[in-house]
């Protein structure tokens, strides 16, 4: 997490860049979600399936789903083939 939150603080005042794509997983992309979103830097979050790691937070969208909604995807399919 202090990883994250490192990487994170290089790319945004270092490198100076306008989006990032990162990191991955619920507790890094949580520990690094405050400084992104005080920098107001736009954040693609592809593996991180957490519900609570975008409350509060305007600037990070996930791609992946959560799992909840992971969950009823399986169910869905369970069910549609008559398991």
């Amino acid at each position: 997490s202090a990883l994250a939150v490192s990487a994170a603080r290089h790319l945004i005042e270092v490198e100076k860049v306008s989006a990032i794509i990162g990191p991955m997983g619920s507790a890094t992309s949580g520990a690094a979600a405050p400084l992104i979103d005080r920098a107001q830097i736009p954040t693609i979050i592809h593996t991180s399936s957490s519900p609570k790691l975008l409350l509060g937070t305007r600037f990070l969208f996930r791609l992946w789903p959560t799992g909840d909604a992971y969950a009823k995807i399986i169910l869905d399919e369970v069910e549609k083939r008559g398991h």
